[in-house]
């Protein structure tokens, strides 16, 4: 028979020392991804997962994304008109949306009345629906209400569900305000999308831009995030 030995676990030290040399964070950030860090080494070692995050630091391509899309949900659908190193210009296809603004939109609650209202039928006709990806986010700005939207399956787009009055969730057939530009930049990233995230990438694609020949911004059109993947995701193979 083999000898029973014992093996030790990394320390929680080690471990968050993997995750601070890997991920510059902050308050809800960190905690996030340590507690996603902290699953992805229950079944690894600190040097593969520090590889691992390492890794995705640097530049990705797109097709590399692409595979990072959960497979068997729906998403809109959009042509590339250009793409670039680490950006694309896109043209999507229209697409309706079930919406949070306000606080709500920042915190788990607003996700939790958009599940309800998705995926637990949590609406006036009862209805449960598929879930759908990218959730789409918008930090608050100059003038700015956060918001949070998750995209209506395709079969409920012309005629979704009426929302409970006291959910605070809206309707909007116009893309979640994609649609208020013919074009669209898109800036791939893996990690967390939080707001201080979000706003440091809006400003590297603004710079992407300005140095564009053929695009330029929009004015008063603010940024949004499209997060692919669920919460468990380690944040290195998020899109």
């Amino acid at each position: 028979s083999w000898p029973r030995v014992a093996a030790r676990l990394p320390s929680m030290r080690a471990r968050a020392g993997s995750l601070s040399r890997a991920v510059e964070l902050t308050g809800g950030d960190r905690a996030q991804a340590m507690a996603v860090v902290l699953r992805a080494l229950k079944g690894a070692s600190v040097a593969s997962v520090e590889k691992q995050i390492v890794r995705s630091l640097g530049a990705v391509p797109m097709s590399e994304m692409l595979k990072r899309t959960p497979e068997g949900l729906e998403t809109p659908a959009y042509s590339v008109e250009a793409s670039r190193n680490t950006y694309e210009i896109r043209k999507y296809e229209r697409f309706s949306v079930c919406q949070v603004t306000g606080a709500p939109a920042s915190g788990p609650s607003g996700f939790q009345s958009l599940a309800g209202y998705i995926l637990r039928g949590q609406n006036k006709a009862e209805q449960q629906m598929a879930m759908t990806t990218p959730v789409l986010m918008r930090a608050t700005g100059e003038g700015e209400r956060a918001s949070m939207a998750f995209v209506l399956p395709r079969e409920y787009a012309q005629a979704p569900p009426p929302p409970l009055d006291d959910s605070g969730v809206t309707l909007r057939d116009d893309s979640g305000g994609i649609a208020e530009s013919e074009l669209t930049a898109a800036l791939w990233f893996s990690g967390l999308g939080g707001q201080s995230e979000g706003m440091r990438r809006a400003a590297v694609l603004e710079q992407c831009l300005a140095d564009d020949a053929e695009y330029e911004l929009v004015p008063g059109k603010g940024p949004f995030i499209a997060a692919y993947n669920d919460p468990f995701t380690a944040p290195w193979k998020r899109r």
